[in-house]
């Protein structure tokens, strides 16, 4: 009895398992498209995502705190991040605003028509880390010291008054590009090091900044890196450290 007890179990659920496979196909229809953005640079550093698109609210501010020439908003923080940074490929950066601008004004974008009504005699101006408005579509911007990893650049945004302002909505759009600053052959961009160094680009010290009979910096010949090696009474080694030289 025991036996046929398990052969009839084996039986009943083989033939539920057919009966639910015959009752329950499944059916296929097509869904949509899944689109994958991105990029691969080469670069010091790797814009964050979360900065490439991003929203600032600047919320209502009344026309009272607009309502003559140059009047300006509070300022609302935001920042763009670049991560894993290498500061040996480059040691600083400059982040440059594009956009469309008040008409005589470079540092301030031009509100965005509106279906619902623009506010008019108003701009929208980004400042840098020290507080300056940036100019709009150009070059000249605020030089940012890069760090080996993860970099947050501060800026922050505002309305001002390009006139009596009038209520409405108060848009603008602006685009940025990284500018990643190469050393130059300046005595501003001199490393600590000795007698001898070589730099990546295969130039040798190009002049010696001395401290009595101590050399103590040393500038690149040519466009390029901290010193990568040294030699020592005509010897070339390497160095165990990037900062060693």
């Amino acid at each position: 009895m025991k036996l046929k007890f398990i052969s009839m179990a084996v039986f009943s659920a083989l033939t539920l398992g057919v009966a639910t496979s015959a009752s329950a196909a499944p059916a296929t229809v097509n869904g949509g498209t899944v689109h994958f953005k991105g990029e691969v640079v080469n670069a010091a550093c790797a814009v964050n995502m979360n900065s490439v698109d991003q929203t600032v609210l600047l919320g209502q501010v009344r026309t009272k705190k607009l309502a003559n020439l140059d009047d300006v908003s509070g300022p609302v923080g935001f920042n763009i991040q670049l991560d894993e940074c290498d500061s040996t490929t480059s040691g600083s950066v400059k982040i440059l605003f594009s956009g469309t601008p008040v008409a005589g004004k470079n540092n301030a974008l031009a509100i965005q028509s509106s279906a619902s009504g623009a506010a008019t005699n108003v701009g929208i101006q980004i400042l840098d880390s020290s507080g300056n408005p940036v100019t709009l579509n150009s070059d000249q911007s605020a030089v940012y010291t890069l760090t080996d990893g993860t970099n947050n650049i501060p800026f922050q945004a505002r309305y001002i008054a390009t006139g009596q302002s009038t209520a409405g909505t108060a848009n603008a759009d602006a685009t940025f590009k990284v500018q990643y600053q190469q050393y130059q052959n300046s005595v501003t961009d001199i490393y600590p090091a000795r007698e001898g160094c070589f730099y990546p680009c295969g130039g040798e010290i190009n002049e010696n900044i001395e401290n009595g009979s101590n050399v103590i910096f040393a500038v690149s010949r040519c466009t390029g890196r901290k010193p990568l090696a040294c030699h020592a009474s005509g010897r070339k080694h390497a160095l165990p450290g990037k900062n060693n030289c």
